[in-house]
């Protein structure tokens, strides 16, 4: 039997973190080892509970917000870095999330495009290679939420 993927989630909102925890609970595969409202507290409990992806809700950041998650970067590059990411917060802080996160999900396509981004990190991390250009990948998102020209996966 294949070891489940260890995924940890970031989120201010208690809400939000428990509806990712429930969604992602019904996958067999994953398992939430862990979850906080605080990058402090998280920057503490990844090296306990070592995951292998970590879930972020990207919302807008001002630059000063973004500098925890700068941080964690830092400390921790082998943790690959799901961002859900909005809209707003997309075409306001796209050169941001395009440098720290692994993979960037719609959140309005949640639903069909989180898992799949989840499984695709924890391969890339089972799977390294020389030949990994190590590349944002971005789930494909519906032009009809997102405007023309439809954003692509960036693999």
């Amino acid at each position: 039997m294949r070891s489940r993927i260890r995924v940890y989630v970031v989120d201010e909102s208690e809400f939000f973190r428990d509806v990712l925890q429930k969604f992602m609970s019904a996958a067999p595969d994953l398992i939430v080892a862990g979850e906080t409202g605080s990058w402090d507290e998280a920057m503490v409990q990844v090296p306990e509970i070592r995951p292998q992806v970590v879930v972020i809700h990207a919302t807008y950041a001002a630059p000063e917000a973004s500098m925890p998650v700068l941080r964690f970067r830092k400390l921790y590059p082998s943790v690959r870095l799901i961002a859900l990411v909005s809209r707003a917060a997309f075409r306001s802080d796209l050169g941001l999330w395009k440098a720290v996160a692994d993979h960037l999900v719609d959140r309005r396509t949640m639903d069909t495009g989180l898992l799949p981004a989840i499984r695709a990190e924890a391969l890339s991390l089972s799977e390294a290679s020389s030949d990994d250009t190590g590349a944002l990948r971005l789930t494909t998102v519906d032009p009809k939420i997102w405007g023309n020209p439809p954003i692509y996966s960036y693999i």
